[in-house]
């Protein structure tokens, strides 16, 4: 939350958060919860970020990485910690 301070004190708000395209979900969930949505963000991904929205379901590797960040977000929504 330090960073958060440093942005509000110096008025560089709202955010853009670039992030993966597998991440971007828990991301947004994850400046909310610390935020409370003030002040926003904008969360994108990196344009050649190699994840497929549309069939991740098919490579193991990207399989892999969903669970991960649905584990994660349970994590979030049950108030484990998130480190």
């Amino acid at each position: 939350t330090s960073i958060l301070s440093l942005l509000r004190a110096r008025g560089y708000l709202p955010i853009i958060i670039v992030t993966s395209k597998a991440h971007s979900r828990r991301t947004a969930a994850i400046w909310n919860y610390l935020t409370r949505g003030n002040p926003k963000a904008i969360i994108r991904w990196a344009q050649r970020d190699p994840f497929v929205v549309d069939g991740w379901w098919e490579r193991r590797g990207f399989a892999f990485v969903v669970l991960r960040e649905y584990l994660g977000l349970m994590n979030l929504w049950l108030g484990l910690p998130m480190g």
